[in-house]
């Protein structure tokens, strides 16, 4: 959990590099919340993370609007381990709470299997505010196990590009468009990349992140670390050769084609003052990236494009972070807690949480596209959840123990050009048969 005294900037920078599930989910100042209502009001409560300032403006939102809930939310410190130790507890004692915050992987992913969550597919069905689909159905698809919808999505972040079209006008290059390719980009990269040490610009910046650059691996046709066209953590797919393909491609453009900064160069400086700096000509990126970029307008014209292809006609893909609230299946009150869980995906508390920038609502998409947003192509980040391929970086029940001890290490290595890309594929793929096998 970030501090309560931490920046907003430095807030979104570390989460940017943590990850896209545990971003949304770790917000602000822990504390209990609960409006004073009418004195027949029914209480329902909530267990989530700490509100930050956002967040409690839109539950006061509900409050207001429904005198006749108590909401009552109870924070859990720390992450999901601690949600997870939580929520047993609650269970053992008989007195689980009657919604919980949700995500894509790990805890709620179970709590699904086990029947704990309600499938909200029947409040749906039955509700004339989702006539339409307010929500786009590839993001309710991320939150659906097995034919249950386990979790509505309060908001999300999708992925992009983003330029500084100032560096390709005095370049003379022409800017990236919609179906363009990764042989584009390189070539458009290396006639941007100039300068030496401290002064070279690049002409582009390649995710190292595995919750980041799975997505390029999807594009080239791979299935990624577990299939992601049919959502399927039983079987690993890391080491499929598509997926190497791409990696190796990815890691090519740092150690081959010297288009991107390193890693080790980007430890010296980071991506946000590059970008700033005028250090970047085009870098692959995501919603969050914008909130410093509206606030330095002044500094660099920038502008957001689709993700490129691996190859002309290929698949557009884009990952979504996203976090949202599931509804217990016992709760006694399930009308009220229906309420409560529109108000944060398609009501006025999703048009609140808009406000942050970083994420867009899930279903008062409106609320993210400011007037410069669409003059930028931000448009871009929304029409992506209709790309061919979308998913969000879960792995599935054992997410954290896949991720820390196999994945980010053996990553690591591909991109410092310790080990090829198919053989940190191979190890990942050797750890994750290994946790699945020990946790069948």
């Amino acid at each position: 959990m970030p501090s309560k005294n931490l920046s907003r900037r430095d807030f979104l920078r570390a989460a940017s590099a943590a990850g896209g599930s545990t971003l949304l989910a770790a917000t602000g100042v822990s504390q209990v919340f609960a409006a004073p209502q009418a004195q027949d009001a029914t209480p329902v409560e909530i267990m989530g993370f700490g509100l930050d300032e956002v967040h409690q403006e839109a539950v006061d939102l509900f409050n207001k609007a429904h005198p006749e809930i108590a909401m009552t939310w109870t924070p859990v410190p720390g992450g999901w381990p601690e949600m997870l130790a939580k929520m047993n507890t609650r269970i053992a004692a008989g007195d689980p709470p009657d919604m919980t915050a949700v995500a894509t992987y790990g805890p709620p992913i179970n709590w699904s299997n086990v029947g704990l969550l309600a499938d909200l597919n029947t409040f749906i069905e039955g509700d004339a505010d989702f006539e339409g689909g307010p929500v786009p159905q590839k993001l309710l698809d991320l939150y659906t196990q097995n034919g249950k919808l386990f979790g509505m999505p309060k908001d999300y972040v999708s992925h992009a590009v983003i330029y500084n079209k100032g560096i390709f006008d005095a370049a003379g290059v022409e800017p990236p468009e919609d179906g363009w390719t990764w042989a584009e980009l390189v070539e458009k990269a290396k006639a941007l990349t100039s300068g030496d040490d401290t002064d070279k610009t690049f002409g582009w910046m390649t995710p190292t992140g595995p919750w980041v650059y799975e997505q390029y691996l999807w594009a080239n046709d791979g299935p990624g670390f577990f299939d992601r066209r049919t959502g399927d953590f039983t079987v690993p797919t890391a080491n499929d050769p598509k997926n190497a393909e791409a990696l190796q491609w990815l890691v090519d453009t740092i150690l081959v084609d010297g288009i991107s900064p390193s890693p080790e160069q980007l430890a010296v400086q980071d991506s946000g003052t590059r970008q700033l700096s005028g250090k970047l000509a085009m870098w692959s990126s995501h919603t969050i990236d914008t909130v410093q970029l509206l606030q330095n307008s002044d500094k660099i014209d920038w502008h957001v494009v689709p993700m490129p292809r691996a190859y002309e006609g290929g698949p557009l893909t884009s990952m979504l972070w996203t976090s949202g609230f599931g509804m217990v299946a016992t709760t006694e009150h399930p009308e009220e807690s229906w309420a409560f869980l529109k108000h944060m995906s398609i009501g006025d508390g999703a048009k609140v949480l808009g406000r942050t920038g970083f994420s867009i609502p899930a279903g008062a998409p409106e609320a993210f596209l400011t007037p410069e947003m669409v003059e930028r192509g931000g448009q871009v980040f929304l029409d992506v959840t209709n790309a061919d391929v979308v998913s969000s970086d879960s792995l599935g029940i054992n997410h954290n123990e896949i991720l820390t001890q196999f994945i980010i290490p053996n990553s690591e290595a591909a991109f410092l050009g310790q080990v090829p890309a198919a053989d940190a594929l191979q190890e990942i793929q050797l750890g994750m048969e290994e946790i699945l096998a020990n946790n069948s």
